[in-house]
């Protein structure tokens, strides 16, 4: 390992370049972590969630209410798309 010798700065100076580097490198992170992934709910699921028929669910999907993707044979909603779809009525 090379040895470096640095003459021209005092420790106080020497201090504040590190400190300077290292908040810069901080600012660079990210703070809010790593996204959760995405919940998916089967039709069954969503039946139960809103305490309605499947039959209701399936209306629902064929009007465009709720966005599905399906997987194999298996349709799913994604749960942010199920709550953006609520709307809250103004009383």
């Amino acid at each position: 390992m090379a040895q470096i010798t640095l003459t021209q700065f005092s420790a106080e100076q020497l201090q504040n370049i590190f400190k300077e580097a290292i908040s810069s490198q901080i600012r660079g992170l990210s703070l809010e972590g790593p996204k959760p992934p995405e919940e998916y709910l089967t039709i069954e699921e969503v039946s139960l969630l809103f305490k309605v028929d499947i039959s209701t669910v399936y209306n629902w999907r064929k009007k465009g209410i709720l966005k599905a993707s399906q997987l194999g044979g298996r349709v799913y909603f994604k749960r942010s798309d199920i709550d953006n779809a609520v709307i809250e009525l103004k009383s």
